[in-house]
């Protein structure tokens, strides 16, 4: 017969046994996460026939690096060539590196980084299933599970997880600190010394992966002071301020990189931030900025998985599991786990939008903080099954395999993407790499736009053109095609690329890539820069010819100054204000006594002497004004003269010397170079600095070139 002990102990020992089934479940997130793994695998190897391939050329940058660590040349892109910033995650070259010491060379390293992938899904998958038992509060066993599901159908997270970049890594890292944030915020595990270690080693980790992980440990460390604050104990949040000490790992890292190369950015922060872009104002940070923040909410949060979105009904889930939380702890005046992750969240996010690329690639830099939104997604369903009343706890229930079966019919097609991406750089950028390697000399120097697979495969010294690996070098491609052509012009000979392997959608400059030597064109394009990549010989003898009038100009005087347009050293040392973009010209001037022709077409027929390129600037009514200054060596009569270029309709361009009006120049429409020159007399001008203005009036345009100064 029963004791009444064992008929209310009943319920108690099931509900336990329950929960050991669903823990035990959770298991099966292994085998299965191979298994997802293994069908990407195999979409490779399907769309390459065989060939080993990651889906990006981002990824044999971090390659390039591991090869030199493990070679001795500690982050050196270039062997020899000192060090570079062009890792964004400095510590992940150095995991591929013990790979590719253990043998995972040349094409294996592709196989190390996806074995990595997969130990970080299946590092993952646990690390979701904590999380969710522990936010929604251990007492649905299903519960973990369900949140680890979600995590395992996500093809847009393992196609950034199996995409040989930092994101596992990353990933992973988050996730863990956020297993110690909760376990060290929960009052019942506070007193564990152990959770706060972990937190710490997490967190400093974090803070040296990328540069949104600084902010995120720097966000830790601030809620962690700001907790006692809020209840009002300000003794307690000095004591805590040791925490910010969680960032100094990544803070040291921009330390370094600062010594080394003179900023304190990575070169790829350099080349995609918009904080490096000229001239960028605050309304054109806002307003780039909500664009892109626009772009990730319709198509990463949309709710159509079969683009790059989350399942239908998932984001306003997500706002259900996340708001009570912040409701209670704001509340109980203690903001914990779910305002850390909430900031990690939606701050974490935006640091990533302030970027020329943040929908690049499948948003891939969204990624790591996609397992935050599922968190809260799986923990919003919860929510709503725990408090349906019995007439829609049968709805409530059926949500959650809605949601399984959603992300999971999007499977098929991010195995798809990921096979016809590694394809694609496979077929274009790692097969001009194996060209570059075969025939051209072991010498020679091959100017590039995307910096991974042509170093890593083609073992030839290159110059990445964009500035995602060569310092210095984003600068002046970020300011346009007339400020690329001036730093060309400004590099010694031996620094010049002998080859350029290159997008000409991009870029191109008829008079330097006179010779196609080979050209490869996808037809499928799904994730490359072009379709269409070209290996070009150059010809670099048309640099230089800008530098000197081409018409005779202020006879018998002698050139006091020269103002370069578009060549951003000669602008600095003008103190240089315009436009901020740089156009490129090149067109052959008449002779002396010649009417100048309409276009092109009749300057070619006629013969016209040879081709001068330069880079210039361009003034119009919406931007009329350049000014900069010259330093002139006596105060008298000063001759100007400018190669200019009018392209649309007739206007003038007024001259103003020190702030006073003494000339100007009435502009003809042309598409050919003209030079104009002025006089300015004696009693507008100082010894030494003379600030010049040059002010636009018309509806059309113009582009200044050069600007010389005689005395």
């Amino acid at each position: 017969m029963e004791t009444n002990r064992e008929i209310k102990d009943g319920p108690a020992i099931a509900k336990e046994t329950r929960v050991g089934l669903w823990h035990k479940a959770a298991y099966a997130g292994i085998p299965l996460t191979i298994l997802v793994a293994m069908c990407f695998l195999g979409a490779m190897l399907h769309y390459t026939q065989g060939g080993m391939s990651m889906p990006l050329d981002d990824t044999f940058i971090y390659f390039n690096f591991a090869r030199n660590i493990a070679s001795g040349h500690i982050m050196e892109w270039t062997p020899g060539g000192g060090f570079s910033s062009a890792a964004t995650c400095p510590l992940y070259p150095f995991v591929l590196a013990v790979g590719y010491g253990l043998g995972f060379a040349d094409d294996m390293l592709v196989l190390w980084a996806f074995l990595l992938g997969v130990g970080a899904a299946v590092a993952s998958f646990f690390l979701m299933v904590d999380l969710v038992r522990r936010v929604t509060g251990g007492d649905v066993p299903w519960a973990g599970v369900f949140g680890g599901a979600l995590f395992l159908s996500s093809g847009f997270l393992f196609w950034g997880y199996l995409s040989g970049m930092e994101i596992p890594l990353f990933g992973v890292v988050i996730m863990a600190s956020l297993v110690s944030a909760h376990a060290y915020f929960d009052e019942k595990e506070a007193a564990r010394p152990r959770w706060r270690t972990h937190l710490i080693v997490w967190a400093s980790i974090m803070s040296v992966l990328r540069p949104e992980g600084l902010f995120l440990s720097l966000m830790l460390a601030g809620l962690i002071v700001a907790r006692p604050l809020v209840a009002h104990d300000r003794r307690a949040g000095r004591r805590l301020l040791p925490w910010f000490g969680v960032a100094a790992p990544g803070l040291a890292w921009l330390v370094i990189t600062w010594a080394s190369t003179g900023h304190f950015g990575s070169a790829g922060m350099m080349q995609k931030s918009y904080f490096y872009e000229p001239s960028m104002t605050l309304y054109m940070l806002v307003n780039l900025t909500t664009q892109n923040i626009a772009k990730v909410a319709t198509g990463l949060y949309s709710g159509f998985y079969f683009y790059d979105g989350s399942p239908l009904f998932l984001t306003p889930l997500f706002f259900v599991g996340l708001v009570p939380a912040l409701v209670r702890e704001a509340r109980d005046r203690r903001p914990g786990f779910a305002w850390l992750s909430a900031l990690w969240f939606f701050v974490g996010s935006l640091s990533t939008m302030l970027s020329l690329s943040s929908d690049d690639h499948h948003f891939r830099y969204q990624m790591p903080f996609y397992h935050i939104y599922l968190l809260w997604a799986a923990a919003g369903v919860v929510f709503i099954v725990r408090t349906a009343t019995d007439r829609w706890r049968f709805a409530a229930v059926a949500m959650i395999p809605w949601f399984l079966l959603v992300s999971l019919l999007s499977l098929p097609r991010w195995m798809d993407s990921y096979g016809m991406n590694a394809k694609n750089i496979y077929e274009q950028q790692i097969r001009m790499a194996r060209i570059v390697h075969d025939i051209l000399p072991d010498d020679a120097l091959v100017g590039i736009n995307d910096a991974g697979a042509i170093p890593y495969f083609g073992g030839r010294r290159t110059f990445d053109v964009l500035g995602l690996a060569t310092e210095g070098q984003s600068i002046w491609f970020r300011s346009g095609p007339g400020s690329l052509y001036e730093r060309f012009e400004n590099m010694q000979p031996h620094e010049r690329p002998d080859f350029f392997a290159i997008y000409p959608d991009w870029f191109f400059y008829e008079e330097i890539f006179t010779q196609k030597i080979v050209s490869i064109t996808l037809r499928d394009n799904t994730i490359c820069g072009a379709d269409e990549k070209s290996l070009y010989k150059a010809d670099w003898s048309i640099l230089g010819r800008g530098h000197t009038p081409t018409l005779p100009h202020a006879a018998g005087l002698t050139l006091a100054d020269r103002m370069d347009v578009a060549d951003l050293d000669s602008e600095r040392a003008h103190l240089y204000l315009g436009p901020p973009t740089t156009t490129y010209g090149a067109y052959p001037y008449p002779e002396p006594g010649q009417e100048p022709p309409r276009t092109m077409e009749e300057a070619k027929k006629l013969r016209w002497g040879p081709v001068v390129a330069d880079g210039g600037r361009r003034s119009s009514f919406s931007l009329p004004e350049q000014s900069f200054t010259v330093t002139l060596p006596a105060k008298k009569d000063t001759t100007i003269a400018g190669r200019i270029e009018v392209t649309d309709l007739p206007g003038r361009l007024y001259i103003s010397v020190n702030g006073e009006k003494v000339g100007e120049w009435r502009l003809s429409p042309s598409q050919i170079y003209a030079e104009p020159e002025s006089l300015l007399p004696a009693r507008h001008i100082v010894e030494g600095e003379n600030t010049i203005t040059f002010e636009y009036e018309g509806d059309g345009s113009v582009v200044l070139y050069q600007l010389w100064f005689f005395q």
